[in-house]
């Protein structure tokens, strides 16, 4: 369960911080290759999180726990 709710917390960082480049680039907080960088480490941290789920499903998957599996495959997608 822990490892699933690592993947949903990383993956929800990732949704965040891709929200946010944009944004912070428009009012002047960011340049724009800051903003470029920030959504590369974005993409980064959607492929951690992406493994880390992947490996929470299939824990959960062979210890037969239905509620982490599905809140793996909710951080995959």
């Amino acid at each position: 369960m822990v490892a699933a709710l690592t993947a949903c917390g990383v993956s929800t960082l990732g949704l965040l911080l891709l929200a946010a480049a944009g944004p912070l680039y428009r009012i002047g907080l960011l340049a724009l290759t800051s903003s470029f960088e920030l959504m590369r480490w974005t993409a980064y941290l959607g492929i951690a999180s992406m493994a880390i789920a992947l490996l929470a499903w299939a824990v959960a998957y062979f210890q037969r726990r239905r509620g982490p599996q599905w809140l793996a495959g909710l951080a995959f997608v």
